[in-house]
């Protein structure tokens, strides 16, 4: 197989809307890249767009899901590294070109990733990402560099915070191949245990800068997606926790968010006296007054349902 710098990974499902607009933000990155497109059984005219496209290599399955869609494109890309693209997401025209040059600087690099807006009826949110992360933009604003970091120990950022859009990241190859890349297993959040896996592998990399839009609620906020989140999440911090066991602060941030995620499965149940409990539970692991107000809305809806 012949080897090139960079592979764009784009797996897509019925996304004819979206995707030609995703892949024509690839194009005009003014980068020579490969785009390899994986098509999951798509029936609303994506597969005749695709052959008409004749700068894209595809690869067509029929509903494995898009881990093992990702997997299949990573074991089958000519590139050292693999940028992912979600198909109704859209990168920014100088995307690549920060994050090359942070992968250029530092090759030991095992993966990097960038801040991002979500797309909010189809316009970018005011609102950069990285700003719902806490804890990790306190560790981005210590640093010297505002634009840019590299981190060589990264695990316990990630697994307090799962502040890494998807669409945002560049990971080696070889890499994504020592760890096996994405777990089919999970139905949510095998992104976040692949971050994981990675970051115990080397350095990470942030250009601090929104250049990803990120089409929110592509999942749709039902009770099932939420109640399939949590499991997946306690999975993932159980798998991981060993990886930061002399670090107790981490794993009480860990699954004080398995908690927060376990309410919101009381929340969209309108079962609020529910959600008071659960995010409880999360105060006594890791007291913090953004909680408190959670706390505080919960009960009075729950209150009110009760009057």
């Amino acid at each position: 197989m012949n080897t090139c710098k960079l592979t764009v990974v784009i797996p897509t499902y019925n996304c004819l809307s979206t995707l030609p607009k995703a892949v024509e933000t690839v194009r005009r990155q003014g980068q020579a890249v490969e785009i390899l497109v994986v098509d999951d059984g798509s029936e609303d005219g994506t597969q005749a767009w695709l052959q008409a496209q004749a700068d894209l290599r595809v690869i067509r399955t029929e509903r494995v899901g898009v881990s093992v869609a990702r997997n299949l494109a990573i074991e089958q890309a000519c590139g050292e590294l693999i940028a992912f693209l979600d198909a109704d997401d859209y990168w920014h025209p100088e995307k690549l070109m920060h994050q090359l040059a942070l992968h250029d600087a530092n090759p030991q690099l095992v993966m990097s990733f960038t801040d991002y807006r979500f797309l909010i009826d189809d316009q970018p949110s005011a609102l950069r990402c990285f700003c719902f992360w806490p804890g990790f933009t306190r560790r981005l604003s210590a640093c010297g560099d505002p634009q840019s970091q590299v981190f060589p120990d990264f695990l316990s950022a990630v697994y307090r915070e799962n502040m890494i859009g998807t669409s945002t990241v560049i990971a080696r190859r070889d890499a994504l191949l020592a760890v096996g890349g994405l777990d089919p297993q999970f139905r949510s959040a095998s992104d976040w245990d692949l971050w994981l896996k990675l970051a115990r592998q080397g350095p990470v990399g942030v250009v601090n800068q929104p250049l990803c839009d990120y089409t929110f609620g592509r999942v749709g906020a039902i009770s099932g997606n939420h109640e399939r989140r949590a499991a997946a999440m306690k999975q993932i911090l159980d798998r991981h926790a060993a990886s930061v066991r002399m670090q107790p602060l981490t794993l009480l941030a860990g699954y004080q968010r398995w908690f927060s995620a376990t309410a919101d499965c009381y929340r969209a149940r309108r079962a609020f006296g529910g959600a008071v409990l659960r995010e409880l539970m999360g105060f006594c692991l890791k007291p913090d007054w953004p909680r408190l107000k959670v706390i505080s809305g919960d009960t009075l809806r729950w209150l009110s349902l009760r009057s």
